[in-house]
């Protein structure tokens, strides 16, 4: 008997050990995967940006600040849409709409200087808006400010003269 055990306990010995360490090795994999989501987690920063306008919004602000001044109005840039307008509460696509305007900006938004209140959104196009992204996300914007009865004016080349022009209709007392 102790010949048939011995030999029992080699072949059984090293079967014990081979998983008792795929066991520890599997553990380690799986502590060091939570580690590493953990340390990833904890290496995930922001950074401020330089500026907040590119060159072109750049100029294109330092043309309509004072224009804006001129009309008692305030000048506002890079505002949320759904911030501007929103589906009507309670309708029954009102996440399927919302979701559509939540991560789009408006370039510049005339403001009221007494309240606030928007009175006029621009967006200043340039090249991307041609590429079927910019198309498909200005054709939403169109149509959702369209709906919501909110004057959009779009900006391909600007000058004061050309900003002037386009704003003429805004009434004295809005």
């Amino acid at each position: 008997m102790k010949l048939e055990t011995s030999i029992g306990i080699i072949i059984l010995l090293p079967i014990c050990v081979y998983l008792v360490v795929s066991s520890i090795k599997k553990n380690n994999k799986k502590r060091a995967k939570q580690t590493n989501r953990k340390q990833r987690q904890s290496y995930i920063y922001y950074v401020k940006r330089k500026y907040l306008l590119t060159k072109r919004e750049l100029s294109f602000y330092k043309i309509l600040l004072p224009i804006a001044n001129n009309m008692n109005m305030t000048v506002m840039s890079k505002v949320r849409l759904a911030d501007l307008i929103e589906p009507p509460k309670g309708h029954p696509e009102y996440m399927r709409m919302f979701n559509k305007i939540k991560a789009k900006h408006i370039d510049f938004v005339l403001c009221s200087n007494d309240f606030v209140c928007p009175i006029i959104l621009i967006e200043l196009d340039d090249s991307t808006h041609d590429t079927q992204r910019g198309i498909e996300s200005d054709r939403i914007k169109n149509e959702a400010c369209i709906s919501a009865g909110v004057k959009l004016i779009r900006f391909r080349n600007f000058s004061k003269e050309i900003i002037e022009k386009k704003l003429y209709w805004i009434p004295e007392n809005f």
